[in-house]
């Protein structure tokens, strides 16, 4: 009996030690879901951020090439590329702007093309996690030169998400604050929204 009884502790251990490491298996990988989820909707937040900026940087100039009355000589910029070439050769050039203000603008461009690419790595790459046990994440996408792609690969840390994420909002604040000080539409139609 005794002999008996100790096959059955050693068992009852064997088994609670079996569940034990099965509830810690089920718990990592339910860290690990929730770390991708967090992850996932940063890079959307981001999405949205950078949406809106790019809406208040298309309403600031338009404002700036009606004022100016440059709509008859060309057309409005559509690519970002462009558009961050409007504000350098346009806007920072004006006369009628401060010396403060082009330099806030002139600040905000800067800012914008540093975000870019991060931006884009995130929005338009192929964004996976290579090694599920490092909070590392993989952007891939392809370079395209004269008819050659070439595969781009860039790792971004969970920080370095987070950070990035951080400075597109407050990017955004920042042009939205410099659209809605010119463009007189813009600060009656975020009061309707807001309230």
């Amino acid at each position: 009996m005794a002999i008996s009884k100790r096959l059955s502790l050693k068992r009852r251990l064997r088994y609670r030690k079996a569940v034990a490491k099965r509830a810690e298996q089920l718990r990592e990988r339910a860290n690990r879901w929730q770390y991708e989820q967090n992850t996932l909707a940063l890079v959307g937040l981001m999405t949205i951020l950078w949406a809106g900026m790019e809406r208040y940087l298309d309403e600031f100039i338009n404002w700036h090439m009606a004022l100016t009355h440059i709509t008859e000589n060309c057309e409005h910029p559509r690519a970002l590329n462009r558009k961050l070439n409007y504000l350098k050769r346009r806007v920072e050039n004006d006369f009628g702007f401060s010396d403060a203000e082009k330099e806030t603008v002139r600040s905000l461009r800067l800012e914008i093309k540093r975000l870019s690419e991060f931006r884009h790595d995130l929005a338009h790459g192929i964004f996976v996690r290579r090694d599920r046990s490092k909070l590392v994440w993989s952007a891939q996408r392809l370079n395209i030169r004269r008819n050659k792609m070439t595969p781009q690969n860039r790792e971004y840390s969970n920080d370095e998400i987070q950070q990035g994420v951080k400075d597109v909002d407050k990017l955004s604040r920042g042009v939205r604050q410099m659209a809605e000080r010119y463009v007189p539409h813009l600060s009656t139609t975020r009061s309707a929204i807001s309230s």
